[in-house]
C-alpha cells in the first residue's frame, strides 16, 4: 500500500497533494496547496539568473488571510511538519528573531496568527528583509560593525482580515503570495456537515501524509546530492514559455499599474519561481522521460500553465484587495454603517461589487 501511495505521489505530486489536503481541510485545502505545495521546493532550488540584472530568488512566501476559526493554526502545523528547517512562532521579539535565524542557512518560517508579528515594527522590518528580494540579516549597534548574513527562507504566514491594513501599509502584500479565502454561507454550511461528518471516528489519511513527507524529503535529499538523482543547478526554459508568460501578464497588469500606480515585476517574478517549483516536484517522472538533463531541469508547458493560472489568481488577489483599500480611503469609509450604505447606492447606481472586495472593505473599516 505505501508503495503504491509513493508511486501515486510521484506520478502526478501536485493533484495529489492538493486532492489529499482538500479531504483533511474542505473548502481551503485545494485552493491553499495549490500554492503551499510549491512553498515548500521553492526553499531548496537554485537561483534564476539575469542577463541584465541579479539572480532572482527562487523561494516563495505564502499569505493567508481568512476569518477566525478557519483551520489557519492546523494549516501552520501541517507547514510545519512538511518544509524544511521549519521556524514556528506565535509572538517573539526581535533580538530573539535575530538570535534564532543567524544561526541558519535555510529556513522555512511558519506564524498561525501575523497580527503580533506586523504590529511590531522592528521585527515586521526585519522579516521584511529576510523574505524579501534582499534575503539577508543585518545588524548595526553601537558596539558593533555592521553585520550582513544572507539567508534563503520561505514563509507560511496566516492571518485574520483585520490584518490586512498593516499588511497593505508594511508591504508584507508584495513579498507574498496572497490567498484570501472568505466561505459563502453555502461552503460554511458544508464545511459545518463535514466537520461533523468526521467527529468522534478514528482518523484517516497518516499514510498518505507520512508518504508526503518523505517525498519532500526525497527532494531535499537530491538539493544535498544524497538523492537518486544528482542535485539541480539550473533551468531549461525555451523563449515561447517565457514569452507565454509574458503575454499573461502584460494585460492583468496594465488596469492595476494605472489604478494603483505600484509596479508588478515582483509578480512575474513569481511566475518564474511557480514554474521552476512544479517543474522540480515533478522531477522524478520527468527523470523517467529524459526532462533531465545533467544537472538542469527541462522545463515543460505544464509548468508554465501552472505558474500562469497561479500569477493571474495572485495578481487579480492583490488588485482586489489594493483597490478595495483605495475606495474606502477615497468614499472616506470609517465605520461599517459607512459600508453599507456605499454598497447600496452601488446597488441603485447598479454597480456590481464582487462579495470579496465587500467582504475585503469590512475588514478595512470598524
Amino acid at each position: 500500500m505505501t508503495d503504491q501511495i509513493k508511486e501515486q505521489i510521484r506520478k502526478n505530486p501536485y493533484y495529489f497533494i492538493k486532492e489529499f489536503y482538500e479531504k483533511v481541510y474542505m473548502h481551503m485545502g485545494r485552493e491553499v496547496f495549490s500554492t503551499l505545495a510549491l512553498v515548500i521546493p521553492s526553499l531548496i532550488l537554485p537561483p534564476i539568473p539575469h542577463e541584465h540584472a541579479r539572480e532572482i530568488k527562487p523561494s516563495i512566501n505564502f499569505l493567508l488571510i481568512t476569518p477566525p476559526g478557519n483551520a489557519k493554526s492546523s494549516l501552520s502545523e501541517t507547514f510545519e511538519k512538511l518544509a524544511y528547517n521549519s521556524m514556528p512562532f506565535e509572538a517573539i521579539t526581535d533580538a530573539k528573531f535575530y538570535d534564532i535565524i543567524k544561526k541558519k542557512d535555510f529556513v522555512s518560517i511558519c506564524v498561525g496568527d501575523v497580527f503580533k508579528i506586523f504590529s511590531d515594527k522592528i521585527l515586521s522590518k526585519t522579516m521584511e528583509n529576510v523574505l524579501g528580494d534582499e534575503q539577508k540579516l543585518s545588524r548595526m549597534t553601537m558596539r558593533t560593525d555592521s553585520n550582513e548574513k544572507k539567508i534563503r527562507a520561505v514563509a507560511f504566514l496566516a492571518g485574520t482580515p483585520n490584518t490586512l491594513t498593516t499588511i497593505i501599509s508594511e508591504g508584507m502584500i508584495f513579498r507574498t503570495a496572497v490567498c484570501l479565502i472568505f466561505h459563502t454561507p453555502e461552503e460554511h454550511e458544508k464545511v459545518g456537515e463535514f466537520v461533523n461528518d468526521g467527529a468522534f471516528k478514528e482518523k484517516v489519511g497518516s499514510k498518505e501524509e507520512e508518504e508526503i513527507m518523505q517525498f519532500y524529503f526525497d527532494l531535499l535529499q537530491i538539493q544535498l546530492e544524497k538523492g537518486e538523482i544528482p542535485r539541480i543547478n539550473g533551468y531549461i526554459v525555451s523563449q515561447a514559455q517565457k514569452d507565454k508568460i509574458l503575454r499573461a501578464w502584460k494585460p492583468l497588469v496594465k488596469p492595476i499599474t494605472r489604478r494603483t500606480k505600484f509596479s508588478f515585476f515582483r509578480e512575474l517574478h513569481q511566475a518564474y519561481r511557480y514554474m521552476c517549483a512544479h517543474a522540480f516536484l515533478n522531477i522524478f517522472n520527468k527523470e523517467e522521460r529524459g526532462m533531465v538533463k545533467g544537472d538542469k531541469l527541462v522545463i515543460e508547458d505544464v509548468d508554465v500553465d501552472v505558474a500562469v493560472a497561479l500569477m493571474t489568481r495572485e495578481l487579480e488577489t492583490k488588485f482586489e484587495i489594493l483597490s478595495s483599500n483605495k475606495v474606502v480611503s477615497e468614499e472616506k469609509l470609517k465605520t461599517s454603517k459607512d459600508l453599507a450604505e456605499f454598497v447600496e447606492r452601488c446597488k441603485r447606481n447598479k454597480t456590481v461589487l464582487k462579495d470579496d472586495a465587500v467582504n475585503i472593505m469590512g475588514s478595512l473599516v470598524k
